[in-house]
């Protein structure tokens, strides 16, 4: 598994890097593999982020391909959370470039990666008490949310609920009622998707059934 950059202008090859230089891990079956990406995060001051399932962030400079950042694991922990690994979870983390940071949530956690800073440094601020001010729980957080006005907007896949977190302050603004979904007999009803528009807050679960809400001005 590697990563390779390509110029379209010039038809050319430009740089390759083999994650193969990391290693290998052993998955739950005492398996080995090698690491692989599991997804792309952006470039930032010429260089560019990834997200190594089970081998955290790198970046590589733009131009050379060369690797200048490894992070495997957060330098910093803020408050309590049920997580118990000092590793980051699979998530779809996603890059502020006019903040210059990397922002993520998994379980009732929410990484921040400063990338102003010489040594890019990570910090996993615990939502624990968070969660249960709302009586939700954190492994039944979706990986997949949308940032909007330093407001992150997720959802809870089973207990079918959506909320919204302020990304400056780390606490939860609000938590919807649970969605009414049609059940059926032969499959539970998940959360499957979100998007946010200006005004309105849009859910999909997995009856193909979208629900819109409206944010109050």
């Amino acid at each position: 598994m590697s990563i390779r950059a390509f110029s379209i202008q010039k038809k050319e090859h430009l740089w390759e890097f083999s994650l193969a230089s990391f290693g290998k891990y052993k998955n739950s079956w005492d398996e080995e593999r090698y690491f692989r990406v599991y997804k792309l995060i952006g470039i930032h001051n010429n260089i560019f982020w990834a997200f190594i399932e089970l081998g955290g962030f790198i970046g590589l400079d733009i131009e050379t391909g060369e690797l200048k950042y490894r992070i495997p694991e957060y330098h910093q922990a803020v408050e309590k959370t049920i997580t118990k690994i000092k590793g980051f979870y699979r998530s779809d983390y996603l890059l502020d470039s006019g903040k210059g940071k990397i922002l993520g949530m998994a379980m009732d956690v929410f990484i921040e990666i400063d990338l102003n800073q010489e040594l890019p440094f990570a910090t996993q601020y615990g939502l624990q008490e968070e969660f249960e001010k709302y009586n939700i729980e954190g492994k039944d957080t979706s990986t997949q949310y949308i940032v909007q006005d330093d407001l992150l907007y997720f959802y809870l896949t089973e207990q079918l609920k959506f909320g919204v977190l302020d990304i400056n302050t780390k606490e939860i603004i609000y938590i919807s009622e649970p969605i009414a979904v049609v059940e059926r007999d032969d499959s539970f009803t998940r959360l499957r998707d979100l998007k946010v528009s200006e005004n309105k807050v849009y859910i999909l679960d997995s009856n193909h059934t979208l629900h819109i809400f409206e944010r109050e001005k």
